[in-house]
């Protein structure tokens, strides 16, 4: 079950209550599962995504129960 969805020109990102978050392209080909690399005990490939957005500078952050991460726009 999708949680939150973000959009931009040329993206689609999805948090799911269980899977992670994905980015997808506009058609809806998956281009990305994403996990929290810098901390590998943060694993938002597992954990329930509460939102997500993208800040005034073109970030994306993904927030979870367990705190929010930023990642590269794609």
């Amino acid at each position: 079950m999708a949680r939150s969805i973000c959009t931009s020109a040329n993206e689609i990102w999805v948090g799911y209550q269980e899977h992670g978050a994905r980015m997808y392209d506009l058609d809806g080909n998956l281009k990305m599962h994403y996990s929290y690399s810098k901390n590998p005990e943060i694993d938002i490939k597992h954990t329930s995504i509460r939102k997500i957005w993208r800040d005034t500078q073109g970030q994306v952050w993904i927030g979870t129960r367990i705190g929010a991460t930023e990642f590269e726009p794609g």
